[in-house]
């Protein structure tokens, strides 16, 4: 009683985050719109580089089917749209504009209001648009026969994807927080958000799937940015054993318990080094 208790202090949060989609839905749909353009990008860059095989579109590249690349494009844009995370600069906008001083005063904790409010949004956009779209995308797949779904193998796949996209979620707003707290540092966070866009899109396989990329390939596929894209994407498309996903929650999980570590011990000396620039 006393866990429920403390977790509905912080039930406000989360639905603020479900009302802040709500609010701003015409920047979400701006995201959406950008991903397809995005998609139709790698649509035609991934047919050129197949047509150029000797087998042509028919031909298997690093695993893949010219089909199924342009599956994990379109799983990837959808899967990246409801990881959407506003936690460092809602951190940067209480450092800027003093609003810190009373949030630190309040009886909840500065790290879990931002984590329900975080997953408030992701949730929902989540539930009402990432997933059902993918979904939709895999079963026009499945009826037009362009990859053989195994039905009961997919739902036990789709499963697991929905664990890793809760490790996903949870990770990501680690890591926000993480770039959100540097802001007591720079106060700045454009060029450090932009640095973190760049490594996440190499680093997740967003880019470029970890196949394609050999053995150095094989060892991203255990660095944490792989489970805010490539991994979740990989399990749902059948082309991770039910074993080694096992494996790889488990990996994902060490990496939430490492950042989170990190986070406390940073917070703790940001709060040494905090300075009030307005209110």
């Amino acid at each position: 009683m006393k866990i429920v208790r403390k977790i509905n202090k912080y039930i406000p949060f989360f639905k603020a985050g479900t009302k802040q989609f709500l609010v701003y839905k015409a920047q979400s749909f701006m995201w959406l719109i950008i991903c397809f353009v995005d998609i139709a990008f790698i649509f035609f860059l991934y047919e050129a580089i197949y047509k150029s095989n000797v087998d042509g579109i028919n031909a298997v590249i690093n695993g893949f089917k010219f089909k199924e690349i342009v599956l994990y494009a379109i799983t990837s844009f959808c899967f990246s749209f409801s990881l959407h995370d506003e936690t460092s600069f809602n951190i940067l906008s209480d450092v800027k504009e003093g609003t810190i001083s009373s949030s630190l005063t309040k009886p909840v904790s500065y790290r879990l209001r931002h984590f329900f409010q975080a997953s408030g949004n992701n949730l929902f956009q989540f539930v009402f648009i990432g997933f059902p779209l993918l979904i939709i995308i895999y079963l026009i797949y499945y009826l037009c026969g362009f990859i053989p779904f195994n039905i009961n193998t997919f739902f036990i796949n789709l499963l697991y994807f929905i664990i890793f996209y809760l490790i996903s979620m949870v990770l990501n707003n680690s890591m926000n927080y993480l770039l959100g707290l540097l802001s007591f540092y720079s106060q700045h966070m454009f060029g450090l958000q932009l640095v973190m866009e760049a490594l996440q899109m190499f680093f997740s396989g967003q880019s470029v799937p970890f196949a394609f990329m050999g053995l150095f390939g094989t060892i991203l596929h255990f660095n944490p940015f792989a489970f805010l894209n490539s991994t979740p994407i990989l399990v749902l498309m059948d082309k991770v054993a039910p074993l080694y996903s096992l494996l790889l929650i488990g990996v994902g999980i060490v990496w939430i318990v490492i950042f989170e570590l990190i986070n406390k011990l940073i917070f703790s000396s940001c709060m040494k080094k905090l300075v009030i620039q307005g209110g």
